[in-house]
């Protein structure tokens, strides 16, 4: 099954919308904050399918 990666931009844009902090993104999707900063940073991206549908759940809601 392909997953559809999710980019840099997307998680930072999604975070801002929500008018989040980091550490309230990565709480709501279970990860750490160091995480999502790597993750905005561009050093690295999501690679679990369960946390990739948790960002994608995010995103539809401030679409």
């Amino acid at each position: 099954m392909y997953i559809q990666m999710i980019k840099r931009e997307d998680i930072k844009n999604i975070r801002e919308k929500l008018g989040i902090t980091q550490e309230e993104f990565a709480r709501r999707i279970g990860v750490t904050v160091t995480t999502v900063s790597r993750w905005e940073r561009g050093d690295c991206l999501p690679k679990s399918r369960v946390v990739i549908e948790k960002v994608k759940r995010l995103k539809s809601s401030v679409n």
